[in-house]
């Protein structure tokens, strides 16, 4: 009896061992299981292998885009930071961000700081031991985001290799007319966002400095430059004729403009003002006076305004040749202010000059009612200050329509930018 239960007692300690060595061996082989599996993804999430993987955009509309990495980020909990770099095709916009990321999804939507029409570019990173790895980049074009509207641009990829030249703009036969300093031409294809080059300037060309003032009546625009003559151009037959004269005196030809209204052209500065009749190319002086250097100005079908470097409104009588102040600009101060005109409403802004280090600035612009002459303070546009002096906006508007030139310098492509008037203008 006692050698049957020390045979039991012995056969039951071989088999709690097994059991344990079982036991420990499993625990053993888990234990690799999960190092190696660790480990291998670590090897797996490198560089290299994270710089094959593409980004997709899975929506774009005008609320903003929705980014997607087809990587389930919870396998990876070494991982110590992810998320989407968005990057603005003139390398001016740099984005980063993270928050509320689907982890297992690696998904999100981005409804800020995005503006219609330009081109981006995304990109995922991750970080991982303070390495920072990133895929490769999807190229879009925004369609709007939730706090740039009305404002909508689209990149001009056809520029003239011309250096820093200013422009000056006209609208011929309801479409933007752009000349530069030098005498080239160009007209604006809305479609296909390009400038479409046209014959010169018949009057010359000249360097940084040149002025030229400008108005249309219908298919016909009527210019004059730094000196005594006159030129027509006929948009249909694209062809220029010297046309008349007019005093544009190069020492002040910075603050003349021209502007029609009733088939009546006008030129005007600081100093005096001209009619001009565009069937005869004769002129006539109108007025003698004294102001302050106008900046700008603008015109709706029926009034003529200027702005003065005191940045008073002033509008024209026709008749005297002389000029009433009727408000005065309230937004940041500039030697250059942007105009446009829709709907009895008069745009005003975008001045630079203002600008606080280590804050964000945009350029600002107001609404001045046409008929109370009051001011009303509007969404600004969206495009970040530029500190160097390497860019300069022409503006036009033509039956509700805006087109505004912004070159930002010599070596990036330049924009035009449009906006939709009766949005901007809504309380």
């Amino acid at each position: 009896m006692t050698t049957t239960m020390n045979l039991y007692v012995a056969h039951f300690r071989r088999l709690n061992c097994k059991r344990i060595l079982a036991a420990a061996l499993l625990f053993i082989l888990f234990f690799y299981s999960c190092e190696s599996s660790e480990v291998a993804e670590r090897r797996f999430l490198t560089e290299d292998n994270f710089a094959t993987l593409k980004p997709e955009i899975t929506e774009v509309n005008e609320h903003g885009a929705t980014f997607r990495l087809r990587m389930p980020f919870d396998k990876y909990p070494f991982v110590q930071n992810y998320g989407f770099s968005i990057t603005s095709r003139d390398g001016r916009r740099m984005v980063e961000f993270s928050d509320q990321l689907n982890r297992s999804t690696f998904d999100t939507t981005m409804t800020t700081d995005l503006i219609c029409g330009l081109r981006y570019r995304v990109s995922a990173f991750v970080e991982v031991e303070d390495e920072e790895y990133y895929s490769k980049s999807q190229v879009f074009v925004s369609r709007g985001s939730a706090n740039t509207k009305p404002w909508c641009g689209k990149e001009i990829v056809s520029k003239p290799s011309l250096g820093f030249d200013q422009t000056f703009g006209v609208i011929v036969n309801n479409t933007p007319h752009f000349i530069y300093q030098s005498g080239q031409f160009y007209s604006y294809d809305i479609l296909n966002a390009s400038l479409n080059e046209l014959p010169s300037f018949q009057g010359g060309g000249g360097t940084t400095g040149r002025h030229y003032v400008a108005f249309s009546i219908d298919n016909i625009a009527y210019f004059a430059s730094d000196e005594t003559l006159s030129y027509r151009y006929d948009a249909i037959s694209e062809e220029w004729e010297l046309f008349g004269t007019i005093t544009v005196p190069a020492y002040r030809g910075g603050d003349m403009f021209g502007a029609a209204i009733q088939n009546t052209g006008y030129y005007f500065s600081s100093r005096y003002s001209y009619s001009f009749d565009p069937l005869t190319g004769e002129s006539t002086k109108l007025a003698d006076y004294n102001l302050n250097t106008f900046i700008n100005s603008f015109h709706t079908d029926d009034a003529i305004y200027a702005v003065t470097e005191n940045f008073h409104i002033l509008r024209f009588n026709e008749v005297t040749g002389g000029w009433t102040k009727v408000a005065a600009y309230p937004g940041n101060k500039s030697d250059w202010i942007v105009t446009f005109v829709h709907d009895e409403k008069a745009y005003l802004g975008l001045s630079y000059r203002y600008h606080s280090p280590g804050k964000v600035a945009y350029y600002d612009l107001w609404a001045l009612d046409l008929q109370s002459y009051e001011w009303q303070e509007l969404p600004p546009f969206p495009y970040e200050y530029e500190l160097e002096f390497t860019h300069n906006i022409t503006a036009l508007s033509s039956k509700g329509s805006f087109f505004m030139f912004y070159d930002i310098n010599a070596d990036a492509n330049s924009f035009v930018w449009t906006i939709d008037a009766s949005e901007l203008a809504k309380d």
